[in-house]
């Protein structure tokens, strides 16, 4: 089974070394009879999602199955030859991909925005948390008008993201100050 498998592994591994932007994650996952290790053992779900690199850009999602946490796994996933963005949260084991040349490491404003709903509820609707949190859903709501325009064929990618990031700037230039 394995081998048929391989020319698929095969594409997906290149449309990930060759994405401009991907994004990872892993979650654990309970595996209840697995040869040599108990029912109660921890194994991982590793995430890989880009796009395709040509004029289409298609998403891909791979996901890949491994028994350890280690970073090794999405270093392997990943290879040698990818560069552009890597988005992923706080998880150290993408600080080494992340410091590699030609890579730049970007956290995800889903696990920020986290932080400071935390510091907000639990520092009594603290006034600095509250103020991050609404330049957040502003960067959200800009997010969400342009990526409509760009589906409903309004805008084309390029035009996306140029725009995207012509009304961003003053916003997160906002939330570093």
């Amino acid at each position: 089974m394995a081998k048929a498998l391989q020319p698929l592994i095969d594409c997906l591994q290149r449309d990930i070394r060759n994405s401009p932007v991907l994004g990872f994650d892993e979650t654990e996952v309970q595996v209840l009879k697995e040869d040599g290790r108990p029912p109660t053992a921890a194994s991982r779900m590793w995430i890989a999602r880009g796009f395709t690199a040509d004029e289409e850009a298609k998403p891909f999602v791979w996901f890949a199955y491994h028994d350890s946490r280690s970073g090794d796994v999405a270093e392997a996933m990943i290879g040698s030859s990818f560069s552009g963005f890597l988005q992923t949260d706080g998880y150290a084991g993408y600080n080494r991909i992340g410091k590699r040349p030609g890579i730049v490491h970007v956290g995800c404003w889903a696990h920020i925005r986290r932080k400071f709903h935390e510091q907000y509820v639990s520092a009594e609707a603290s006034p600095l948390a509250a103020e991050a949190l609404a330049i957040i859903r502003r960067l959200y709501a800009i997010e969400r008008r342009w990526r409509k325009q760009l589906s409903d064929g309004l805008v084309t990618r390029s035009e996306f993201v140029e725009s995207r990031q012509r009304e961003t700037q003053p916003v997160f230039n906002e939330f570093m100050a």
